[in-house]
């Protein structure tokens, strides 16, 4: 029978390491269909289940070098975006050298830092700071693929041992380029960490739904009411809600009374009446009145842990503009290398020295190695259901998505649809009085601009006493038309 699962991927540094992924699973011929999305660090894959079972997936996925594990039903911790030690201290090692590099476009040459400082920090950087793009690129080749991390190792490598060669060679010193192998290898880094955090807040509009369930909730047990946290609910306990909280689960009212708000899933911008016996449903904003349900369904059960799921299914999902991304990424780095081999020997050739020809193959590596192609078009897709789930719209695809851009007409079925569901004051209709004020009859003021305007200020006083009036009324109440 045909199961779909997903997993979360570690590991991964660019498109190539998904392309291999995704490759290696789909060769597989109990595997139906399988796609590694590298933005969001999931791998989505259809098997047969008679023929296989999830820890077998993971298994096989360990073997091309990376790990795979069940991603998380409840709500993540809010983590704080900072540096690593290891970043902090490889951007301190740069700013010397970028001190130096600045101070040879400005003619200060005495900025530079001398030949020995130079190896002993670069050696810092090679040798111990680099050690994971050497194991990253290491994995990535052993397991029948180069990724971007190749370029990184490969490129800061050679200037590494060519300015080593310098220093050592019997006729004196060369020329050095410690400063460019670190400072590649320093904003790779930092690049990383800033792809890295994107990926992590601002790319994964899961975030934005995972809120709008609480962490903590009041529980039924043994007669008295308890706070407990969410993952402590069992099917059967009785939950309450109060004005400004949010529904913990799929359930029935036992008691109370109010209005909640479940636009999040039905697109109902009104808040909807609640009274014993109605259903309420996981993430609605309870904006009025106290309500005591029971649980039915909890976490991934509820709508919204569908609506979730779809969601998810539809970030990890390639639009067909995404495919080509993926097939360009596949052969990048392979043919990066080819032209610095090709850049190399021709230089050789031409200007007959190596020293010569090594920096300009380096220089190929190296301007290569921050590469975004295989990030742009997923972070691309993700972003863009980000920005439509704020707004209320729904895809079930990335292949929708993209084309959702040919659409020219939209019909919508109700006004509602429209609608924020948060009623405003939009204007005031006075009953007409049954002795008009002197100033309405054009009495005693001589008609004319002033009888306007003493009109125009009569009405307004009349507008805010009735504003006065309305606010004393209702200044204690939360239903919506009071809130407007």
């Amino acid at each position: 029978m045909q199961q779909k699962i997903r997993y979360h991927i570690d590991g991964m540094t660019c498109q190539a390491c998904a392309s291999r992924i995704e490759k290696v699973l789909n060769k597989k011929p109990f595997i139906t269909a399988a796609s590694v999305n590298f933005a969001s660090e999931e791998a989505q894959i259809t098997y047969d289940d008679s023929q296989t079972d999830p820890a077998a997936l993971v298994a096989l996925i360990a073997k091309t070098g990376y790990s795979a594990s069940l991603p998380q039903d409840a709500p993540p911790a809010d983590e704080p975006a900072h540096l690593g030690w290891r970043l902090w201290l490889l951007l301190a090692i740069n700013l010397p050298f970028l001190v130096g590099m600045i101070g040879m476009m400005t003619g200060r040459h005495d900025w530079k830092l001398p030949p020995w400082a130079e190896l002993t920090l670069a050696s810092i950087v090679q040798l111990w700071l680099a050690v994971p793009f050497y194991k990253s690129a290491w994995a990535s080749v052993k397991g029948g693929l180069a990724n971007m991390d190749v370029l990184v190792a490969l490129g800061t490598s050679a200037i590494y041992l060519y300015s080593l060669y310098m220093m050592s060679a019997p006729h004196g010193h060369g020329h050095i380029y410690f400063e460019a192998g670190v400072t590649v290898i320093g904003f790779v880094s930092l690049g990383k960490y800033l792809e890295h955090r994107s990926k992590k807040t601002s790319l994964n509009s899961l975030g934005l739904l995972l809120k709008l369930t609480p962490r903590q909730v009041s529980v039924q047990r043994d007669g008295a009411w308890q706070t407990v946290p969410l993952d402590q609910v069992q099917i059967g306990d009785l939950l309450r809600a109060n004005p400004g909280e949010r529904i913990a689960a799929d359930g029935i009212v036992e008691s109370g009374s109010g209005w909640a708000d479940e636009s999040h899933l039905t697109g109902e911008s009104r808040p909807e009446a609640k009274e014993p016996g109605s259903r309420v449903l996981a993430g609605a904003l309870v904006s009025d009145g106290s309500l005591v349900y029971r649980a039915e369904q909890l976490g991934k059960e509820t709508l919204l842990g569908d609506m979730m799921a779809a969601l998810s299914e539809a970030q990890g999902s390639k639009a067909p503009i995404a495919r080509i991304a993926d097939r360009v990424a596949a052969i990048f780095v392979p043919t990066v290398v080819a032209i610095a081999v090709a850049t190399f020997a021709l230089t050789w050739v031409i200007k007959g020295e190596w020293t010569v020809a090594l920096m300009h193959a380096v220089a190929v590596l190296v301007i290569a190695c921050p590469c975004a192609l295989g990030l742009a078009t997923p972070a691309a897709i993700m972003v863009g259901m980000g920005k439509a789930v704020r707004h209320g719209i729904w895809y079930k695809d990335a292949a929708a998505m993209e084309e959702a851009a040919r659409v020219d007409t939209v019909v919508l079925d109700k006004t509602g649809t429209l609608t924020e569901g948060r009623p405003e004051i939009a204007a005031v209709w006075l009953a007409e009085e049954k002795n008009p004020h002197p100033c309405e009859a054009g009495e005693g003021w001589g008609g004319g601009v002033k009888t306007r305007e003493a009109t125009a200020n009569h009405i307004n006083e009349k507008t805010d006493e009735l504003y006065r009036l309305a606010a004393a009324v209702e200044q204690n109440a939360t239903h919506p038309l009071a809130r407007a």
